[in-house]
């Protein structure tokens, strides 16, 4: 009864236009209406299909049906709470459509939104069915956008059914709700702006949801709560905001960044949150999306064209005076950033060294877009930002790496050279800093200077070569800091103006060579430097070295007394010597008196083994190094102050190596202005193990022979015991080496030893050894000592041999060498035969003796018969 009268109060409420089909409809209607209370479920469904029916499905006017919608609208309301989930949701939906439909709802809105808020905005939610709660949420949304201004007056109940509905556990009621707030902050600004403040913890909370679609609605809806309602909630945005532009899908990103292209132009009082909407813009223009890339660099020059136009007289002059170019970016956006990167570079240069990869790669990406648009106007920072990049293009991840040496390309592009060099130079001499630092500072300067270009670094490129060719930089042994001087090296090639003077070109010199010494595998660099400096300077690689050597080695001389095998500068030296070739020709007086203090047998055991072998590789070459001019008259020198002084016995296997080497050395002597065997190279690998072995043989004979006659007989008195001592050494190489070189002595002073009595003495010195080499266990030694064994008997036969006075040293030789003319090894026999067949030029009788009694002890008679024979016919 009390629904009827409600329908009586109602119909009489009506319009006199419509009052009589809105009459009729309701007498149709009436007894649906009174089944909606009945306890038959199927009775209330049928009632509530019977009311669409004759309402909504009948085509009816709006205001017909806005009369009946206010007639019918208590009684759908009291199904709101009806047991039956189904009669829950056609309620709904059926109060939606007729929202859609009707004129106009305000007589409506004081039973409608309590009883929505009554089921979703209680501390509980009511409505336990995911469909009718987001049909509840459909309602809302219809509510707003068909009372437009008039939801304001019921702002709070919104609110409270908003907050409970922003974190619903159904995505889809999330959504819808997100559409809420949007159509809300519309429908009603003015009284949004002091009653929605309650909204942002569950739209915070909402912009965290697992579906990429939910957060793009969420995103949608901060942006007009922040629009349209309290500014101060924007700041509690921030930090998942901030989150937001490492979101993985890319819808998610696009949302994020029209928000804040919106709240940079359209913001109330936006200059006060500019940081930070500057800090989220400028990550989307680096994104690795084109489009959004692209998206947030339109909004941001739109951004800073709006301030251009507030501010128009104070940029007057600026804009008038080129300050505007269409290629760089706009004006306002730069001044913007320049106001605003103080604010910013605080907290990004502590985010590039965070822990997670993904924060220091998007850090990184922001500092170069800072960099972009601040231009010379973040000079101020430019210390703190190298402090950083001093790290940060040494990250772990390739990708952050790379893209914080584009940041200090450019840097390099925008800042003064002297600006970064008065910064970076000082830091990277300091003694005791750590590597790690110094390579990141050359990698740094690598990039300044390729941002610069050629031209602009000029004066800053001496005190920086300067500094690199310093052993603080050059001088450390690391293969990443070698890899990174070359780069740089080249780097400052290309800066450098055409043509480079010897001021800037002899320091870039000795980093190039420094680098080399720390890393002998890095030779293939060390070659490309070299040849485009020699480029540079207009010469070839010979004429560079021609230019600078001399320098060089007078540096090296100030504290060659003082080397040890800790010395960084006999390495240098080394590496010099090695790589100069013709250059050395002027500079042999130098070269040799570094050589003999260094020799001394005082010194280091490292030190001369080292040297032995660089030694042995420039007499090798001696043409085309020390000798290049023809200056070289060392070769005395080299035997009496270097080598003997270091083959003296001493225990031990690292004298033994100095021996060894000592007496290869002395044998490259020799060989200078021979044709030298194969096995040369072979023995050199075994002997020393250096790597330019190949050179001794592969570069041919020399022009001029370092130990004549003349200089040897200078020093044979000296070096005949040593060779003899050096024949019976424990080493197998050396004793071979040694059996070689006493075959060059004979051979070279044949005249010395049989121009006298004394120097057959010395001659007669040399043979007890040999003998005994002859018993020796390897077959290469006595090989080599049967060839020096055939130097003697050659040098017998120079001038009429003594046979009387002589004697008793010619048997002591023939004894021994007619027992190996039986040796079990036939090309050993061969050998002996040729040197006996040799002295019996010499001492024909002696050896016919000699041959006779051996016949009957051989086990082959054949080969005495024939020496016997060629004594004979002599």
């Amino acid at each position: 009864m009390a629904d009827q009268s409600e329908l009586a109060v109602a119909a009489s409420a009506q319009p006199p236009d419509g009052a009589g089909e809105a009459e009729e409809v309701l007498v149709g209607i009436r007894r649906d209406l009174n089944l909606l209370s009945d306890s038959s479920k199927m009775a209330r469904k049928r009632a509530i299909n019977t009311i669409r029916k004759n309402t909504l499905d009948a085509k009816l006017s709006a205001e017909v049906l806005t009369e009946v919608f206010e007639a019918v609208l208590k009684p759908m309301l009291k199904l709101f709470v009806d047991k039956v989930e189904k009669i829950r949701e056609m309620t709904v939906q059926l109060l939606i459509d007729f929202v859609q439909v009707v004129v106009t709802i305000n007589p409506s809105l004081p039973y409608l939104i309590p009883a929505i808020e009554s089921r979703m905005g209680q501390n509980e939610i009511e409505e336990d069915s995911e469909e009718v709660r987001l049909l509840h949420v459909q309602l809302c949304n219809a509510i707003i956008t068909k009372a437009g201004p008039t939801a304001g007056a019921y702002l709070d109940d919104l609110v409270r059914i908003l907050c409970r509905t922003l974190v619903d556990p159904y995505p889809d009621v999330m959504k819808q709700s997100c559409i809420a707030v949007g159509a809300l902050s519309r429908a009603a600004p003015q009284r949004f702006y002091s009653g929605t403040k309650a909204l942002s913890k569950p739209l915070l909370k909402a912009l965290s949801h697992q579906h990429s679609k939910v957060r793009v609605l969420v995103l949608q809806a901060v942006e007009a709560f922040c629009l349209a309602g309290d500014k101060e909630a924007l700041v509690e945005f921030m930090v998942t905001l901030a989150q937001k532009t490492m979101d993985h899908q890319p819808t998610v990103r696009r949302a994020l960044y029209t928000a804040v292209g919106h709240w940079m132009v359209d913001l109330p009082d936006r200059y006060s949150y500019w940081s930070r909407l500057l800090t989220l813009m400028l990550n989307g223009v680096c994104d690795e999306v084109p489009e959004i890339q692209q998206l947030c660099r339109d909004k941001f020059h739109a951004a800073g064209k709006k301030w251009e136009e507030e501010n128009r007289d104070e940029l007057k002059d600026m804009l008038d005076f080129g300050h505007n170019d269409a290629d760089r970016p706009p004006l306002g956006a730069r001044i913007l950033v320049d106001r605003e990167c103080g604010k910013i570079l605080p907290g990004l240069l502590k985010d590039i060294f965070d822990w997670t990869p993904t924060i220091r790669l998007q850090s990184a990406n922001l500092l170069l877009v800072i960099l972009m648009y601040g231009e010379k106007q973040v000079t101020i920072h430019l210390e703190k930002m190298l402090t950083a990049l001093f790290k940060a293009v040494r990250d772990e991840d390739a990708v952050v790496g790379r893209v914080a040496v584009k940041c200090t390309e450019m840097l390099g592009r925008h800042m003064e050279a002297q600006a970064w060099s008065d910064i970076v130079l000082p830091r990277i001499s300091t003694p005791g800093l750590p590597v790690s630092d110094q390579i990141g500072m050359l990698i740094v300067m690598g990039g300044l200077l390729r941002g610069s270009g050629q031209g602009k670094v000029g004066p800053v490129l001496v005190p920086l070569v300067t500094v690199l060719s310093s052993d603080n930089v050059s001088g450390v042994h690391n293969e990443e800091m070698v890899d990174e001087l070359f780069l740089l090296a080249k780097d400052v090639l290309i800066a450098a103006d055409p043509e480079i003077a010897d001021s800037l070109a002899y320091p870039l010199f000795v980093t190039i060579i420094n680098a080399r010494s720390n890393l002998p595998s890095a030779e293939a660099q060390f070659t490309e430097t070299v040849a485009l400096l020699a480029e540079r300077q207009g010469v070839d690689s010979a004429g560079l070295y021609a230019r600078h050597t001399a320098t060089l080695l007078a540096e090296l001389k100030r504290t060659h007394t003082e080397w040890t095998k800790h010395s960084f500068e006999r390495v240098v030296f080394s590496t010099i010597l090695s790589h100069a070739g013709a250059a050395l020709g002027d500079n042999v007086d130098v070269v040799m008196e570094i050589f003999c203090c260094n020799f001394h047998p005082d010194k280091d055991p490292e030190i001369r083994l080292g040297f032995f072998s660089l030694l042995a590789q420039l007499i090798a070459t001696s043409g085309e190094s020390l000798n290049a001019s023809g200056k070289f008259s060392y070769a005395a020198h080299v035997v009496a102050k270097i080598v003997l002084p270091n083959v003296v016995w001493q225990n031990g296997r690292v004298p033994s190596a100095l021996r060894t080497a000592a007496c290869m050395c002395l044998w490259a002597l020799f060989q200078a202005g021979y044709e030298t065997p194969p096995a040369t190279i072979i023995l050199w690998i075994r002997c020393v193990g250096v790597r330019c072995v190949g050179v001794l043989c592969s570069r041919g004979c020399l022009s001029r022979r370092f130990v004549t006659p003349e200089v040897l007989g200078d020093v044979v008195a000296a070096m005949l015991p040593h060779i003899v001592s050096l024949m019976d050494d424990d080493s197998e190489d050396t004793r071979l080496i040694a059996c070689r070189v006493a075959e060059q002595v004979v051979r070279t002073h044949r005249d010395g030893f049989t121009a006298d009595f004394a120097g057959y003495d010395q001659m007669h010195s040399l043979y007890p050894e040999l003998l005994k080499r002859l018993d020796d266990n390897s077959d290469p030694i006595r090989l080599a000592s049967l060839k020096a064994w055939l130097a003697y008997a050659e040098c017998m036969t120079v001038k009429p041999y003594d046979e009387g006075l002589y004697q008793a040293h010619a048997d002591a030789v023939l004894r021994g060498l007619f027992i190996h003319l039986d040796d079990s090894e036939e090309v050993v026999q061969d050998a002996v035969g040729r040197v006996l067949k040799t002295m019996a030029i010499a001492v024909p009788k002696i050896v016919r003796r000699h041959a006779v009694e051996a016949k009957g002890r051989h086990r082959n008679s054949l080969r005495c018969q024939e020496i016997e024979a060629l004594c004979i016919s002599k």
